[in-house]
């Protein structure tokens, strides 16, 4: 009776156990191994705070005969942390120490004080995942699905909207210019981009508005060394500052 009573426990649950059929994932819809490719559930729940949400989780990789690289289970928790090793080497998860270095770090959160999540909950298989499959024997699952982000991604809105009422962030942090159209109802890639700017918005979800701000992909904005890109200077020198003004004005967040 305890989780019945517990919005996060239920949204979690269902997610779990419901969120693939939803999406009319097939059976076959499994990893190198056979194991399922399942939700990956939202562990970093903190409410009333700041939610920041990415378009689709990672996987754990491992090297398996002369294939680099090919996916073989779920993370733990949208943008993990965690070091692990993939049969040659250890490594750590991209997702989660891109967004370290990227925004928790420079704005001075931790973990614990957000809501970490995904548009869509599971992870993505690629053409060339699926090539790699394919020649180490398996037959599943038929297609790629990275893709079909578009499709998966407006079959999930209904999903962060429960996500969101449960969660009753403060601000949101979205991280992508394909996630920012999805969520603002705006197609074509110059329209997208040109959410990418670092300003404070509004976002409707459910029929509630919420302050958000729409930025570039962590790993768009920390590339180290010679780069033409000019997204490190403009997330260091626009977005950081809104960013933090923002958690000033709704969350009473200050550096220290």
């Amino acid at each position: 009776m305890t989780e019945l009573r517990d919005p996060i426990r239920a949204f979690q649950r269902k997610l779990y156990h419901e969120y693939a059929a939803d999406l009319k994932l097939p059976g076959t819809y499994k990893y190198l191994y056979g194991n399922p490719i399942r939700p990956v559930v939202p562990i970093d729940t903190a409410t009333g705070a700041v939610m920041i949400i990415g378009r689709h989780p990672e996987t754990i990789y491992a090297h398996v005969e002369d294939e680099r690289d090919v996916p073989v289970s779920d993370v733990p928790r949208p943008f993990p942390s965690e070091l692990y090793f993939d049969g040659q080497r250890p490594r750590s998860h991209t997702s989660g120490a891109q967004l370290e270095e990227a925004l928790l770090l420079p704005l001075d959160l931790q973990r614990r004080q957000c809501w970490l999540t995904h548009l869509v909950h599971v992870f993505l298989l690629t053409r060339d995942q699926i090539d790699a499959y394919r020649r180490l024997g398996t037959i599943w699952p038929e297609h790629e699905t990275r893709g079909r982000f578009e499709q998966l991604a407006q079959q999930s809105l209904e999903w962060l909207a429960w996500e969101v009422a449960v969660a009753k962030p403060r601000l949101i942090l979205t991280l992508g210019a394909d996630l920012a159209g999805i969520l603002q109802g705006i197609s074509g890639p110059a329209a997208r981009d040109a959410l990418l700017d670092g300003s404070l918005r509004r976002l409707r979800v459910a029929g509630q508005e919420y302050p958000v701000i729409h930025l570039a992909e962590p790993g768009s904005v920390i590339r180290h060394g010679a780069t033409d890109s000019p997204w490190p200077k403009i997330h260091v020198e626009r977005h950081l500052p809104v960013v933090r003004q923002a958690l000033a004005r709704y969350l009473g967040h200050e550096r220290g």
